[in-house]
């Protein structure tokens, strides 16, 4: 099954911040191959919360995509990007983003 891949606002205006070309493609392929739902070097996070269905995924270059998976609609929902040293630090944002 193909889903939708959408990206939140928030989300969009990370990946506008990346200022390695290199970098910012990766993320872009990344999200683009998401249309699969589930890739194989992707993981599930646990926030605490398992309504949450978030999956992260290592890009390279040390970035990394924080995504929701809605089966119900098939779609992806990519909430957040980020530095891999910065993306994990508050859970209490994802949830957030999630509301939004």
């Amino acid at each position: 099954m193909v889903y939708h891949v959408e990206i939140t606002p928030a989300a969009d205006r990370q990946i506008g911040k990346i200022r390695n070309a290199t970098a910012r493609n990766a993320v872009l392929d990344c999200i683009a191959s998401l249309a699969a739902a589930r890739p194989g070097h992707a993981r599930k996070m646990d926030t605490g919360r398992p309504s949450d269905n978030l999956w992260r995924v290592d890009v390279g270059h040390g970035w990394r995509v924080i995504y929701q998976i809605i089966d119900k609609r098939a779609l992806v929902l990519v909430v957040k990007v980020g530095d891999r040293k910065e993306v994990y630090r508050r859970v209490s944002d994802l949830h957030r983003l999630l509301a939004e």
